[in-house]
């Protein structure tokens, strides 16, 4: 005889036709209605096509995706892909592969608290895989301990550490150069033009302004005047 299966009844009781059943339906993965109400949804979830991204059938107990990785991401999200093929790309997408996160490594794939189905909201996320305390110092960057974001792109860039410009561009686009408070701080020296960072550590320091670890004697017992 043939064997009920774990839903209850047999395919010759059902008629010998295998009625489909929508995923959130099922036994199985009912209870994640549930799970999957949150702020931002996924519009395949949102929408129950399961099936966009995963195979119906498969292994028991595997999560059996249409497609390996990112490559899956960009079944809807080709114009983003383009936008990625930059010099310079967050770790987590160039690593991206069979066995590394790519984009599941920063968004949840059905629902999240957070735009843009982030796992982990504002700099939280960053912190899951960047060190905290190599950002932290006795002075820190209000900047950069509000929100990476404001200077770097998450996915890729032109510019070396993914920054969404050159480096004195965005300093300058909160610090004016010409302000008479910063001209006098400088010994009247004009600072428009210059890569801040090359004297100011952009994230945290250990001492006043930001300014580096190690710098000029000079310039450090004497000042500027001492040569300029």
């Amino acid at each position: 005889a043939e064997a009920p299966s774990r839903f209850g009844r047999t395919p010759a009781e059902r008629g010998g036709r295998l009625g489909a059943r929508a995923c959130l339906d099922s036994g199985c993965h009912a209870p994640k209605r549930e799970a999957y109400k949150k702020a931002v949804v996924h519009a395949p979830v949102r929408e129950e096509k399961c099936e966009a991204c995963h195979n119906r059938h498969g292994l028991v107990g595997a999560v059996i995706l249409a497609k390996e990785g990112s490559e899956l991401c960009y079944t809807c999200h080709a114009a983003s892909k383009a936008g990625f093929q930059q010099a310079h790309r967050h770790t987590a997408l160039k690593d991206a592969g069979p066995t590394k996160p790519g984009c599941l490594g920063c968004h949840d794939p059905h629902a999240s608290a957070t735009k843009g189905l982030l796992k982990r909201a504002g700099n939280d996320l960053c912190f899951a895989c960047h060190k905290q305390e190599r950002f932290a110092g006795k002075v820190t960057h209000a900047v950069a301990a509000q929100n990476c974001r404001t200077c770097h792109d998450p996915h890729a860039s032109g510019q070396a550490n993914i920054l969404l410009g050159p480096s004195r561009d965005l300093c300058q686009k909160c610090h004016n150069p010409q302000e008479p408070k910063l001209v006098k701080a400088h010994s009247e020296y004009n600072v428009r033009g210059t890569d801040c960072s090359s004297c100011h550590a952009p994230h945290a320091s250990a001492r006043r302004k930001l300014v580096r670890k190690y710098e000029h004697t000079a310039m450090a017992e004497m000042g500027c005047p001492a040569c300029h």
